[in-house]
């Protein structure tokens, strides 16, 4: 699929309740969440985490869930690492506290 944008979230240990308000403002994205590539890094985090994020984007192709296990204590590998998975033209940064408001991505790209 071409993507119209690509996302890399770096995922260490986050609570599922602001996670879960992060997947939903993507799935809320104007610009529509299947135009948007998701690559979710799940970096240094107890070992539930990955088979519960893999369970839950089970359904969904444009999310990509990947493991980084390294010495780093910063969100800076886990993004560097994302993007090695990146195939849209343009990419953005989420982390997996936080949240974009719906026209986020659509307004980013239309004022490129």
């Amino acid at each position: 699929m071409n993507y119209k944008v690509s996302v890399v979230t770096p995922f260490h240990n986050v609570d599922m309740g602001m996670f879960e308000k992060c997947a939903e403002s993507m799935r809320q994205q104007t610009i529509g969440f299947e135009n948007v590539e998701w690559i979710i890094v799940v970096h240094n985090s107890e070992p539930q985490y990955m088979p519960l994020l893999t369970e839950i984007f089970k359904d969904d192709r444009n999310v990509v869930v990947k493991e980084l296990r390294d010495n780093s204590h910063s969100p800076g590998n886990p993004r560097n690492y994302g993007m090695e998975y990146v195939t849209a033209p343009y990419v953005g940064f989420l982390d997996g506290d936080d949240s974009y408001p719906p026209d986020c991505l659509e307004v980013v790209r239309r004022e490129m």
